[in-house]
């Protein structure tokens, strides 16, 4: 009688399909984002760090200490920009200067540039929306604003679901580059809209002034008619009444 094949028996061609599959699907489930730090530049002091990798956590973070040395001796000469990017091997770094801040992202191969800029920029408006530039200044050690943490696994998440696709990062540069016109364009709208407003008042204040204006001409011109004919109507009221008197008198007289 032939024995039952134990637990260790080679698997079937459709399991291992399987595996291979599933291995394909965990894949592409990771991130690009393999690791995000924020510092302060002018002491070099680590605020937060969020890992997302599984494996050689230590060696990346000593990969990053480098690297954000070389980044620091740039900020302290005046030489770093806004945005940087330094290949790594497998990854790439991508740093954000934000004045006495700077943020570390580390991702992996195929990440889109401007995705990664994108990310950064968020990154930087959340973190100034949960801390105030005196609890940043203020905090004396290592990790002090970990709690912050949360905020860039979110960010992360939203990144994996749309930023790292270059055809909608292409998107959003376009919904960007719409809202910037729109928002010329309203504003110009608004300009002309007020300017509108205040010759529509300087016209009703000169509308006022007109008749203002026309009330004293006639004033004016009544009193130059007065002066010029009262005294012949003076004149010749005073003569009519004199004729009157004497014709009045002579005909008493002969009746």
């Amino acid at each position: 009688m032939r024995g039952l094949p134990s637990k260790g028996w080679a698997t079937s061609p459709g399991e291992k399909k399987r595996k291979g599959e599933k291995k394909k699907e965990e894949k592409k489930k990771m991130s690009l984002i393999k690791s995000t730090s924020i510092y302060r530049l002018g002491d070099g002091l680590l605020l937060c760090a969020s890992n997302n990798g599984k494996r050689d956590q230590d060696a990346a973070r000593a990969h990053e200490q480098k690297v954000f040395e070389h980044v620091r001796r740039q900020y302290m000469g005046g030489a770093l920009g806004r945005h940087t990017e330094l290949e790594g091997g497998e990854a790439s770094f991508y740093i954000l200067n934000d004045g006495n801040v700077g943020y570390i992202t580390c991702c992996g191969r195929g990440a889109v540039k401007e995705a990664v800029h994108g990310f950064l920029e968020d990154i930087r408006r959340e973190f100034h929306d949960m801390f105030s530039m005196h609890e940043i200044t203020a905090a004396r050690r290592q990790y002090e604003l970990i709690n912050f943490d949360k905020l860039i696994q979110k960010v992360v998440r939203r990144f994996d679901a749309t930023g790292g696709n270059p055809q909608v990062v292409a998107l959003k540069k376009e919904l960007a580059e719409v809202t910037n016109i729109m928002k010329q364009n309203l504003e110009d709208v608004i300009g002309r809209g007020e300017k509108l407003d205040d010759l529509h008042s300087q016209s009703d204040k000169l509308r006022r002034e007109s008749h203002r204006y026309y009330t004293k001409t006639q004033k004016l011109s009544r009193m130059q008619l007065f002066r010029k004919y009262a005294p012949k109507v003076s004149v010749g009221l005073a003569l009519f009444a004199f004729i009157w008197w004497k014709l009045g008198f002579s005909f008493l007289f002969f009746l």
